[in-house]
């Protein structure tokens, strides 16, 4: 795909300046995380990435320390598979806390959740499985659409896309 912004989907970050250098397809929040570690006048920050993103760390973690003076950042290497399953050991040595990738689940000033959205173009697989196999959604048999946290943010074109088959409705 090229960069041109004509082309690229809706909620595609590379163009925006909200994503980090080193990976266009997520916006990490950095500022808002950096205001937050000032605002609680932190010293040491957590970061915790789902396995799906872990490779991302150390640049995520590298992008905080440059804009962080004085602040260790340390990155969780146990696994994660869902907001319930929060580093605690790390989150007990820590002033701030940052969880990517899942929605909110516990309340707590420590932690900052950053729910991290794809913008990949689901379009084509709506599309194929409306073709291929989707008998269309009725009043009687409604369609059901599940998507994980990372693509919450497409639900709704993709889900009118599938009960409108044939165009009868809003799309994606």
């Amino acid at each position: 795909m090229s960069h041109d912004t004509a082309e690229q989907p809706e909620g595609d970050l590379r163009s925006t300046g909200m994503s980090l250098r080193h990976d266009r397809e997520w916006d990490y929040e950095l500022d808002r995380i950096v205001e937050a570690v000032d605002e609680r006048d932190a010293t040491s920050v957590g970061l915790q990435l789902p396995e799906g993103l872990k490779r991302r760390g150390p640049g995520v973690a590298d992008d905080l320390r440059q804009r962080l003076d004085d602040v260790s950042i340390l990155l969780s290497g146990q696994p994660c598979y869902g907001a319930c399953d929060l580093d605690t050991y790390l989150m007990r040595r820590t002033d701030v806390f940052v969880h990517f990738g899942h929605s909110p689940m516990k309340e707590s000033e420590k932690i900052i959740y950053v729910p991290l959205f794809s913008n990949v173009d689901v379009k084509p697989i709506v599309d194929r499985a409306v073709e291929e196999q989707l008998a269309p959604a009725t009043e009687e048999e409604p369609l059901g659409l599940v998507t994980t946290a990372q693509h919450m943010n497409k639900s709704h074109p993709a889900g009118r896309r599938a009960a409108h088959p044939r165009g009868t409705g809003a799309g994606l």
